[in-house]
């Protein structure tokens, strides 16, 4: 299993959210009403503290439950665990950061002591894997043409239109949407067929200008900035906590 944590930055003082992915299992450990094939399924969700429990099946899975002889091929299934509490709730007063392995699931665990079985089941499975622990950020919308407001005559690094921004580079968002992958593809959708034209222009005999760039520089994040800040906003704008819901 290969599992992280992510610790996203607190809308107030001693917020914390965070995930787990793990993206196999050999064996159906969970129990399948816990399981929803094609599909994924959310347990738990209260406002603090927060779990987030899902799983992907897929179709080919189904056969796999009536036999419980079958092998689970690893690569099919796939869940994350998340979980989100204020830090001045923990069982201990040193920071996340500073515990153990085994001391930062205790944290977790004692958390959710007075949950139904199933969410104490769900957090026992994942209980002892390693934890990536880490800050991701939540991006602020920029005018379309913040470009422009940058630009200096003595830092031609500043709003240059020959560097394009894709993904988290531009709209970094909170992962409880599951959409920041999806954008970033879209954003090279968008960016794909100026960056050809442009490409083609350059090999014809004509000149590419600067102006040609700008142009479309300009198409593209006049593209993306509406797009993708609305899924800025949906996935909790800058409160984590939010964003789960």
């Amino acid at each position: 299993m290969r599992p992280s944590i992510v610790s996203l930055p607190p809308p107030v003082t001693g917020s914390e959210l965070t995930h787990s992915y793990f993206t196999r299992w050999k064996d159906p450990v969970f129990p399948r009403y816990l399981v929803t094939v094609e599909s994924f399924e959310v347990i738990g969700l209260e406002f603090v503290p927060i779990i987030i429990f899902l799983v992907y099946m897929p179709g080919d899975m189904t056969a796999r439950f009536e036999n419980a002889d079958a092998e689970n091929e690893e690569e099919l299934a796939s869940c994350m665990l998340g979980v989100g509490f204020f830090v001045d709730r923990m069982a201990t007063s040193r920071s996340f950061e500073s515990l153990s392995q085994a001391e930062k699931w205790d944290a977790v665990d004692h958390l959710f002591w007075d949950w139904s079985p199933e969410h104490r089941y769900i957090i026992g499975v994942f209980r002892g894997q390693e934890m990536y622990y880490g800050a991701p950020r939540v991006s602020s919308r920029p005018s379309t043409n913040w470009r422009k407001l940058v630009t200096s005559a003595d830092d031609k690094r500043l709003g240059n239109p020959h560097i394009w921004l894709i993904g988290d580079s531009i709209h970094s968002m909170f992962p409880s949407r599951g959409m920041g992958g999806n954008q970033a593809m879209r954003d090279t959708a968008d960016a794909l067929p100026l960056l050809v034209r442009l490409a083609e222009t350059a090999k014809t005999t004509e000149e590419l200008k600067e102006a040609d760039i700008i142009q479309a520089c300009d198409r593209y994040e006049g593209a993306v900035i509406p797009r993708a800040f609305e899924w800025v906003q949906r996935s909790g704008g800058k409160n984590p906590m939010v964003s789960a819901l």
